[in-house]
């Protein structure tokens, strides 16, 4: 099972929005539903959040390098 992070549930909310409005405002039932419960747990993650000591990898991507936290996910640019 993937570990959830908040930075994986914004991308996911992101993509689900963006969707939403490509569609005119229509999702499936089930992707209302996702929507919904990965907004519920976002602020749940976010309430419950305690500061990261972060752990920082490099990963490339593209060709271009990406800084990353190995704990959270949170990303941090171009290095």
């Amino acid at each position: 099972m993937p570990k959830i992070t908040i930075a994986s549930l914004e991308r996911r909310i992101t993509v689900l929005e963006s969707e939403k409005q490509t569609l005119g405002g229509q999702l499936s039932i089930n992707g209302e539903f996702q929507l919904e419960a990965f907004k519920l747990l976002l602020d749940k993650l976010k309430a419950d959040e305690k500061p990261c000591k972060h752990d920082y990898y490099i990963r490339v991507v593209g060709g271009s390098r990406r800084i990353t936290c190995l704990k959270c996910g949170k990303a941090y640019g171009d290095a």
